[in-house]
């Protein structure tokens, strides 16, 4: 029998991060011969504990031994109800099995222990399930160099974790991952003893398609030699390698394959004008299946920096939060990434209405971070009406926005998430205005200190809503949250701050989690 215990790691970007709740559970894992057993799904009691025999080894595909994991809240639903299944019927565990079998993705078990981060993973043990083609040490501190010699034996290994565990993995180490012919994926975020001379080891990968080195502190551009060896990499992350410069970029120019780059963090990256005429050579050819750039609080990067991303044609995503460098000026180069569908501008505070004119031109755009952009007006927010694929847009902080800006916020029917957190002279007329909105899921109203509850009863209109948050709007009281039972799909709702609630309103939508 074969039941497969699947992690679902973000691999990119969630697009509504507040839209879903998390749901935590603690978890031991015992590994021995014949059985691989989850003891104790917890909620709230540490005593009692279910175990729940769910395979045997000879026939486990995955393997999780990380410390910690999260679930959607739906997902966590899911997995409380067949718990609370198996508790009435002794058979459920051979139900499971037998569920597993017939299908290739098998059972996600996704669970949180926040508290026991030092668990010790048994590796030693690991080497008999020849089969196991994906494994994850997020978080076990105690691995070391000794137990990756034993997981080099696992030759059908296709995807190893070892995020954070940065004590005592080192690049000795990685002689042992280099061994894994198969790997496709590796993670090694956080392990910040390993150091260029590692990485040299991995150029043996020739399959990777995924690799993490974010908050590898020690790597520099003479590694970044080594990983443009990986002729079929797909996936980059370089995040916090502040090392870095644009040298180490040019080495991996020729990865032909490469769709993801992450740079957000490396601070001596400039992507200079000089650096361009080096590139332009092999630009045209190594890029044109890149979908994401994120160039995240790099705080080198300037207008002339985004002459040469522009040159991406098929850039699907560019996150370019918090460059404070930039100016209407570079996203007028912008505008010839005709496919971009997620720009994140989040904290570029030179950026002026006048910008968002050429933001305006990138019609497929569905995801806008413009949070913290202060020269923002309702100007600058008219000119966004054309972007009619948008489903998120963040204003947070935009401070200068007012309720004329909201009337065009809603003429963008397909909107899901609109945070407008600190926009402080948004009224209840604004609010009749984002009644329009339909298809709204998401709406972030905190420390919007002028609407009252006249605005409130607008958006009981919003029968999509599942997520407000309306904190510190300090004029409302128990009648305007009464008008809210309409919204029936609500699950959360934020009122801290609100001190005209009494506990008789905020009785009307009690705690879930």
């Amino acid at each position: 029998m074969t039941f497969l215990c699947t992690p679902c790691l973000p691999e990119t970007c969630e697009r509504l991060p507040h839209m879903t709740r998390w749901i935590a559970y603690s978890f031991t894992f015992r590994l021995d011969v014949t059985n691989v057993s989850l003891l104790s799904r917890q909620r709230q009691t540490p005593n009692k504990t279910n175990r729940i025999s769910v395979c045997r080894t000879i026939s486990l595909r995955f393997l999780i031994i990380s410390s910690i994991w999260f679930s959607r809240i739906n997902q966590a639903r899911g997995d409380l109800q067949s718990v609370k299944a198996q508790e009435r019927k002794k058979e459920m565990p051979q139900k499971a099995a037998s569920r597993g079998k017939r299908t290739r993705t098998g059972c996600q078990i996704q669970i949180e222990d926040p508290q026991r981060v030092q668990r010790r993973a048994k590796t030693s043990r690991l080497t008999s399930l020849q089969k196991l083609n994906k494994l994850d040490l997020t978080w076990c501190m105690r691995v070391t160099n000794v137990g990756l010699v034993r997981i080099a034996a696992l030759r059908h290994l296709r995807i190893l974790c070892l995020q954070n565990c940065s004590l005592r993995i080192t690049n000795k180490g990685l002689v042992n991952v280099a061994a894994l012919q198969e790997l496709r994926q590796l993670d090694l975020a956080g392990c910040d003893f390993i150091t260029d001379a590692g990485l040299q080891c991995l150029c043996a990968l020739q399959h990777l398609e995924r690799l993490r080195l974010d908050d590898c502190i020690k790597v520099t551009d003479e590694g970044l030699v080594s990983i443009g060896a990986l002729l079929e990499l797909q996936c980059l992350d370089l995040g916090g390698c502040d090392s870095v410069t644009d040298d180490g970029v040019q080495s991996i120019s020729a990865l032909q394959q490469l769709q993801y780059l992450c740079l957000s963090g490396c601070d001596k990256i400039t992507l200079a004008p000089a650096l361009t005429l080096r590139m332009l050579e092999v630009l045209p050819r190594c890029t044109s299946s890149w979908s994401t750039f994120d160039l995240t609080i790099v705080i080198l990067i300037t207008d002339a920096s985004l002459v040469q991303v522009s040159a991406l044609q098929n850039l699907r995503k560019l996150l370019l939060c918090s460059c404070s460098d930039i100016t209407d000026v570079g996203l007028r180069s912008l505008s010839g990434i005709k496919h971009l569908e997620d720009l994140g501008l989040r904290g570029c505070v030179n950026i002026t209405d006048v910008g968002l004119v050429s933001v305006a031109a990138l019609r497929e755009l569905r995801y806008l971070y413009l949070g913290r952009c202060s020269n923002i007006t309702d100007a600058g927010v008219e000119n966004l009406t054309t972007l009619q694929q948008l489903e998120l847009l963040d204003l947070g902080e935009c401070d200068q926005i007012t309720d004329a800006g909201l009337v065009s916020v809603a003429a963008l029917l397909n909107l899901r998430y609109l945070d407008l957190r600190y926009c402080v002279r948004i009224t209840d007329v604004g609010l009749k205005s984002l009644a329009a909105l339909r298809e709204l899921q998401h709406l972030d109203l905190c420390r919007c200190a002028k609407i009252k509850n006249a605005g409130l009863k607008s958006l009981a209109t919003l029968r999509r809503l599942q997520c407000l948050d309306i904190s510190f709007c300090v004029n409302i009281t128990d009648v305007g949250i009464k008008s809210l039972l309409a919204l029936r799909n609500l699950e959360r709702l934020q009122l801290n701050g609100c001190r005209k609630i009494t506990s008789v309103g905020r009785a009307l939508f009690p705690p879930t989690d």
